[in-house]
């Protein structure tokens, strides 16, 4: 399975994915979100899940609030 985060850098929301190579070594990706800083909660969160639906191949287990 395939993580990641949100993070804003220069003004833009970004995901970064936390994937794997051959090796089993992590390698980021940054992956823009099309969002600018003013962009809602919600826009984002559900551009980032459309991201992870996208790398997970439609599976997504969504991260519980502790």
């Amino acid at each position: 399975m395939i993580t990641g985060n949100v993070q804003l850098k220069s003004g833009r929301y970004y995901v970064l994915l936390n994937l794997k190579d051959q090796y089993g070594k992590r390698k980021v990706k940054w992956v823009n979100l099309g969002l600018d800083e003013n962009a809602s909660k919600d826009e984002v969160d559900l551009a980032y899940y459309s991201v992870l639906l996208e790398y997970n191949g439609g599976v997504v287990k969504k991260e519980s609030a502790s």
